[in-house]
């Protein structure tokens, strides 16, 4: 089983100076950690753009034409991205009303 495993994941740690590595081995070793796939970052980073274009009053339809996706795809990732900050800021929210307050918040 070791061999199938090391033909997966034959990682080249030549390519990491030996701090770093170390500083990612004290913080995730013996733990799973999900990574991206290069194609989801980018509609990540895509999505929080075409926020940032809509808060600036860019039209909707304007925004589609220039990602080649359709309006209906512009306002649906306008609604999660709307959800996700809100969210974050009701996260926040409470973050600062319970500190102080004697109240624990475990996140």
């Amino acid at each position: 089983m070791n061999d199938i495993v090391q033909m997966e994941y034959d990682y080249d740690f030549d390519k990491f100076d030996m701090k770093s590595l170390l500083i990612v081995l004290s913080k995730y070793g013996g733990t799973t950690v999900y990574i991206p796939s290069l194609s989801t970052v980018h509609k990540m980073m895509r999505d929080k753009h075409i926020l940032e274009l809509s808060n600036s009053g860019v039209h909707p339809e304007d925004i589609a034409n220039e990602y080649t996706i359709t309006r209906r795809r512009v306002d649906q990732i306008l609604k999660k991205e709307h959800e996700i900050l809100m969210k974050e800021l009701s996260k926040k929210k409470y973050k600062s009303v319970t500190q102080g307050s004697g109240i624990n918040c475990i996140e």
